[in-house]
Parts: structure tokens; C-alpha cells; sequence
């Protein structure tokens, strides 16, 4: 299996992560399972906001969180324009559809909030960098 880019990124993140405090519960970062989340997102491509296939990807987030125990929950909200693919070519409408925030909270020790986010759609392509990288990395943080 050669290195790419995908490949690159995600193990500089874990690392990076990992070399930081260590893991309060659970089994900690992995850079596997992190790798398994992009594979699962990129297998639901391309997810073009608005569409099913981004309602699938955010279900997928969803649940995930929701397995390592936290409240998790889909906010929806409309956007103004579909982006839809056509013969490999992306075209704009300005039909209206819905796209999908997914939320989660982990409770701290303290009263500081910190957010740490990703898009989960992406546009042409499977999205491995665009962001299902991003995407894999918050919910191995969660």
C-alpha cells in the first residue's frame, strides 16, 4: 500500500494528538479507526450538501457519536442553493433543500467550551481530504 496525502495528514493529526495529554477514557486515538471513519464517509461520496447521500454521512456521524456515549443530535437548516452533478459537471439551482449541522456534547470539568468541528459534505470527488480527514479526527478526539 503506498503513502498519500490521506495517509500523510491523518497520521500527523493522530500524532500530534497523541503526543498531547493522554486519553481520559476509552481506548484513546486511533489512527485505524480514524482511517476505518474515512473509508465509511468516502463509500457514501461524493456528499454534495442538500443531498441524501450528506443526510447518510451525517446519520453516520450521528450514530458515532452516540456509540461512545454522548448526546448527539442533527440540527437541520435550509440552504438557498443545490449543488447537483451532472455528466461530471456541477451545477447550481436555486431550489431550496436542507443540509445538517451534527452536534455532540462531552462534558468537561470545567466552564470553558471548546468546539472542534469539520464539514462532512464534500463537492466531485469521494471527499477523503474534503473533509471525511477532518471528520475522522473529531469523532477519534470524541
Amino acid at each position: 500500500m503506498g503513502l498519500n496525502l490521506h495517509h500523510v495528514l491523518v497520521t500527523l493529526v493522530l500524532a500530534s494528538l497523541a503526543c498531547g495529554q493522554p486519553a481520559l477514557a476509552g481506548e484513546g486515538v486511533s489512527a485505524d479507526r480514524a482511517y476505518e471513519h474515512v473509508e465509511n464517509l468516502v463509500n457514501i461520496a461524493p456528499r454534495l450538501a442538500g443531498t441524501e447521500a450528506e443526510a447518510i454521512a451525517a446519520s453516520y456521524i450521528e450514530n458515532e457519536f452516540r456509540s461512545y456515549g454522548l448526546e448527539a443530535w442533527i440540527e437541520n437548516f435550509t440552504i438557498e442553493k443545490l449543488y447537483v452533478v451532472e455528466e461530471n459537471r456541477l451545477h447550481v439551482t436555486s431550489e431550496n433543500s436542507t443540509s445538517y449541522n451534527v452536534i455532540a456534547l462531552l462534558p468537561g470539568e470545567s466552564d470553558e467550551v471548546m468546539v472542534i468541528g469539520a464539514h462532512h459534505d464534500s463537492v466531485l470527488t469521494p471527499g477523503a481530504v474534503d473533509d471525511a480527514s477532518g471528520v475522522s479526527v473529531v469523532l477519534e478526539i470524541a
